[in-house]
């Protein structure tokens, strides 16, 4: 499992002086201060802790604060965890997976949106370079169909995806040379026990690897999707929305 936080991230687009900062502290002494720089930074600039007491030196004065639950949030006013500094035209606005329940409204700056998308890259190049990219995550191609070609990308339907139509789903991988499947978990399950009942296993001559993003990826269902795709690379991304970190396993 490779971990990447995002303040590493910039830090290493910044100087090296910055860089070589947080390389001479242990992780511990650099985790601490983030989180008493942070907590700082909400005490002066967001107005859901205004009302809370002087900023903070030690992290054991971090327990002055009450856990903060998703309950507060919603409840909030929307400004309420904006930082006065953020310009608000300059911000997405998205809504958080809600794997754990209600989803929750997120801001983000453009850096943050660009730190994100380096992950992102990163994780396609566990993979390869340059690859063909085939979507099976829950978007629906035109007019019922069960691929369309977007651009350079190849979209797969997740609903049509039956007994009937997987020999169409393999031509379209082959015909199209796809090198890289970015799936949704649970949509590559149905294909792998779709491929396994009809083939046992199928040899995709351009397939590289598979990238699994936005669900649980669980142990058993890689076993499967390993049997059916042989030798192919199988590449599990986890990223939260609220970008503070991301996960990679390979």
């Amino acid at each position: 499992m490779k971990r990447i936080l995002f303040e590493h991230i910039r830090a290493q687009l910044r100087n090296r002086s910055h860089c070589k900062y947080h390389l001479e502290q242990s992780p511990s002494a650099r985790s601490q201060q983030l989180i008493i720089t942070a907590t700082n930074e909400a005490l002066n600039k967001v107005p859901y802790y205004q009302h809370y007491h002087k900023p903070i030196d030690r992290i054991e004065e971090i327990s002055q604060f009450p856990l903060l639950s998703k309950a507060d949030i919603l409840h909030a006013p929307d400004k309420s965890f904006v930082t006065r500094r953020a310009f608000r035209w300059f911000t997405q606005k998205i809504e958080t997976g809600g794997t754990s329940g209600t989803s929750l409204r997120v801001y983000r700056q453009p850096r943050e949106v660009f730190g994100y998308q380096q992950v992102a890259n990163y994780a396609f190049s566990c993979i390869g370079k340059h690859l063909k990219i085939a979507q099976l995550r829950g978007t629906k191609p035109a007019k019922g169909l069960v691929a369309q070609n977007v651009g350079p990308m190849l979209i797969l339907s997740s609903y049509l995806l039956n007994e009937q139509n997987l020999d169409q789903y393999l031509s379209e991988i082959r015909d199209n040379h796809i090198s890289c499947l970015h799936v949704y978990p649970s949509s590559l399950v149905i294909l792998a026990r779709l491929i396994k009942k009809r083939y046992g296993a199928i040899n995709l001559p351009d397939l590289k690897g598979i990238l699994a993003s936005s669900e649980i990826f669980a142990i058993e269902d890689k076993k499967l999707v390993k049997e059916v795709f042989g030798g192919v690379k199988i590449v599990d991304f986890y990223g939260l929305n609220e970008l503070c970190c991301a996960a990679i396993a390979v």
